[in-house]
């Protein structure tokens, strides 16, 4: 099962509140691996959820889905 945070087509706040809820809620369930959709636009939603990602000590890493994931439409995070 995939865990996934679904961020696309909201606005900035919308969705970094969301991001934030969920992630944590996540992160406290155990849950190692999570896929974030913030489709590709004009980059507002992925610069905002890589820089939150940055800032928390338990995301381990991340980075852009490969092409047949999503590609620069989702971000996975790994969490500690």
């Amino acid at each position: 099962m995939k865990s996934e945070i679904y961020i696309r087509k909201l606005k900035y706040d919308e969705a970094k509140l969301k991001l934030m809820i969920e992630l944590d809620s996540l992160y406290l369930k155990g849950i190692k691996k999570v896929y974030i959709i913030h489709g590709k636009g004009k980059g507002i939603l992925k610069n905002m959820v890589h820089n939150y990602l940055q800032k928390q000590p338990f995301v381990e890493k991340f980075y852009e889905a490969p092409f047949f994931e999503g590609g620069a439409g989702v971000t996975i995070a790994i969490l500690n």
